[in-house]
């Protein structure tokens, strides 16, 4: 019997992990195909116009900290920078939804949330310096320490 064959796989055995039937649901739609807003009263916007500017220029101000934190570390002045272009909203949106007991367990691309958390700005580049530890007070903040764990999903 040689391994790595299909058939040597517990999963390829008669009768386990059956395929489950999907389930169906419905499509919701927000956006027509020209940009325009469709209304559901499931999704209308409960936001005030002060809240979406606030998320807005939260969203603009981890953006520049990500601006230059890349900056930084193509400079040398950073020993590692994860960048997160592209996930300011959900950040921003994560920290929107936060209860004033919840706690966040952070992966290493969420110093934009740590910012919003309130953690300092130079405590943040100094972990990605090497200078840091990150021995805030998780429980005084609610933000527990940057999981750096890099190429992790890699098949082992």
């Amino acid at each position: 019997m040689s391994i790595g064959r299909p058939t040597d796989r517990p999963s390829a055995r008669p009768g386990r992990f059956q395929p489950q039937q999907p389930v169906e649901t419905p499509l919701v739609q927000l956006l027509r195909p020209d940009g325009t807003l469709t209304s559901d009263p499931d999704f209308a916007p409960t936001l005030s116009a002060g809240q979406v500017a606030e998320m807005l220029r939260d969203m603009t101000l981890i953006r520049r900290f990500d601006t230059e934190g890349t900056a930084l570390q193509r400079k040398g002045q950073l020993s590692l920078w994860a960048p997160l272009l592209g996930q300011e909203a959900i950040q921003v949106g994560v920290h929107a939804a936060l209860g004033q007991h919840d706690h966040v367990f952070p992966s290493h691309r969420e110093h934009g949330l740590a910012m919003l958390m309130g953690l300092p700005v130079e405590r943040l580049l100094g972990i990605f310096t090497g200078q840091e530890t990150g021995d805030w007070d998780a429980d005084e903040v609610r933000f527990h320490h940057l999981n750096m764990v890099i190429g992790g999903h890699t098949l082992h």
